[in-house]
């Protein structure tokens, strides 16, 4: 949960009001209060209150940036950090980490231990078939449909990593970009840069393990990614593909030597298939677009 909320925090330039609907599985007869909400429970300022397993889940994760654009105070519930909190019952301040008395949190005007989050039954992708040469971009608009072939609004879609040599610099139009350590692991340089996502392992990892965009986040882009993208109002989402001199920032894992900015050279790609899902496990596919990318 801590991960996706900083994640939120550091996107918070860049997100817009998104309109998925948190629904609660209690009845509304259910009253909390602070001293009865289960352990685990993240609090925003407006009242709303979040099981933890709820807020950890990558397709979740707008709702979570729509929390935190609208409060300025979060607090957790026995949230343990590297095993210096333990207490039950103990409220954590987000933003300082200290331990506050319970009576600093608001009425709980709902908790939540799930979402109703809209799935696909199938996407659409414009173009099918994707043609270019190495170092060249093209943009894919994907539709996400109900079963009567209607646009689908705020539906999650997620991409296996499976594409030598393929990246996402845009979303909707937007360069990708997030705080990245420019510095070294003893001395931090936090900047703003590019920060494009591979769909695929990178063997000269990136300086920064996730991003978060309106219409994608992502994580584990140091290993093994996970890809999540959201349809908007209309149904659709727009992603810049880019195969070959992708410029990106790799990770020294260092002390003494900076992060430094390195060329993805590409690699050529006949006919396969990049492919969407309904889940984040890849096995409800939803989708295809082939795409060729052809030498220089």
């Amino acid at each position: 949960m801590k991960n996706l909320i900083k994640s939120a925090l550091a996107g918070l330039a860049i997100l817009s009001t998104l309109g998925m609907t948190a629904t609660p599985v209690f009845a509304a007869t259910s009253v909390y209060t602070p001293t009865t909400i289960p352990d685990g429970t993240v609090i925003f300022g407006d009242g709303n209150a979040y099981n933890t397993n709820h807020a950890n889940i990558l397709a979740n994760l707008s709702i979570i940036q729509k929390e935190v654009m609208n409060n300025n105070h979060i607090w957790v519930k026995n949230f343990v950090d590297s095993g210096t909190i333990g207490n039950t019952g103990a409220i954590i301040d987000y933003n300082t980490g200290e331990t506050v008395p319970i009576s600093v949190l608001p009425a709980i005007v709902q908790y939540v231990n799930a979402v109703t989050v809209p799935v696909a039954s199938r996407v659409f992708s414009n173009p099918d078939e994707v043609h270019s040469t190495e170092g060249g971009s093209n943009i894919v608009r994907l539709t996400g449909e109900d079963t009567y072939g209607n646009p689908l609004p705020n539906c999650t879609i997620y991409l296996i990593p499976n594409i030598q040599g393929l990246w996402i610099t845009q979303v909707n139009g937007n360069t990708i970009t997030s705080d990245v350590n420019m510095g070294t692991t003893s001395s931090p340089s936090m900047q703003t840069v590019n920060t494009p996502v591979p769909l695929f392992s990178v063997a000269n990892a990136p300086a920064y393990d996730s991003v978060s965009i309106t219409g994608l986040s992502a994580d584990h882009l140091q290993t093994i990614p996970s890809i999540a993208l959201t349809t908007g109002d209309d149904g659709t989402v727009s992603i810049t593909l880019v195969d070959g001199l992708v410029v990106y920032v790799a990770n020294s894992s260092s002390p003494t030597a900076t992060n430094g900015y390195a060329v993805d050279p590409g690699t050529g790609i006949t006919a396969k298939y990049l492919t969407f899902y309904s889940d984040l496990a890849g096995t409800q596919k939803i989708g295809t677009t082939i795409l060729y990318w052809t030498g220089r």
